[in-house]
């Protein structure tokens, strides 16, 4: 397929190229600042950026949040989760919603839950 070919189907789906790779850095970036220990200089460089700074504009700009505490919120969470389930008579307690990216709770695990960057900017 020809790159006009392209641009054109995937404007016809309400998208580009490049939302889509700003769409994929996102998730993976949230994926290994939960995932991993690397650090966040680490994790840019993998991601593609220049460095540590110029990923951390992008990821706050995109989510509201700096990576750094987005890592220790979504951790912290995690731990309150994990504590929880420890804890005697913890079957009689609503257990946390399954937590958004964007820091919204959601009940149900769906794409309206993910952090999608603007239209009509390039943010990566």
């Amino acid at each position: 397929m020809s790159p006009r070919s392209l641009q054109r189907h995937l404007a016809g789906m309400g998208t580009s190229y490049s939302d889509m790779v700003a769409e994929v850095r996102l998730d993976t970036a949230c994926y290994l600042l939960l995932e991993s220990n690397e650090r966040i200089s680490e994790i840019a460089l993998r991601l593609g950026y220049a460095g540590a700074s110029g990923f951390s504009r992008v990821f706050m700009r995109l989510t509201k949040m700096q990576p750094v505490i987005y890592r220790r919120q979504r951790t912290v969470q995690g731990n309150d989760k994990s504590h929880l389930a420890n804890e005697p008579h913890a079957d009689n307690q609503q257990k946390p919603s399954r937590l958004a990216r964007n820091g919204k709770t959601s009940s149900q695990p769906s794409a309206s839950n993910v952090v999608r960057p603007r239209q009509g900017k390039k943010p990566f």
